[in-house]
């Protein structure tokens, strides 16, 4: 699985819930990575600390939630790769390949790879 890049772009005009939850997440994940900045300090070597959120202006805080999310968007792709890969094992067409494929001496599969590619390209 590659590791995809989210850009997340908030457009709208965000009420005083939004800026309410927003600063929650935040400060929550600041929290975290306090946490872990002290972990990282007490190993030998030290580890590099992890910088914090920047929430002091409503525009810093509105970048450090679009990165946020952005990567909290990662785990949900790879939950749904994951999923979609389960069910591709599944087909019959696959089904019927593997049980050869795990037969094969590796170069019977080495020559079905380059047959493959030389086919497809």
């Amino acid at each position: 699985m590659s590791i995809p890049t989210f850009t997340v772009n908030l457009t709208s005009t965000l009420d005083a819930d939004d800026r309410r939850a927003i600063l929650d997440i935040l400060t929550a994940e600041n929290l975290r990575i306090v946490a872990a900045n002290a972990v990282l300090a007490s190993t030998n070597p030290p580890g590099t600390p992890i910088a914090l959120l920047d929430v002091s202006t409503g525009a810093s805080r509105k970048n450090a939630y679009e990165g946020y999310i952005g990567n909290a968007l990662l785990p949900v792709h790879a939950s749904w790769v994951a999923a979609a890969t389960a069910k591709a094992l599944l087909d019959p067409s696959f089904q019927a390949l593997r049980s050869p494929w795990q037969d094969a001496t590796p170069a019977k599969r080495t020559a079905a790879s380059a047959a493959f590619l030389a086919a497809i390209v």
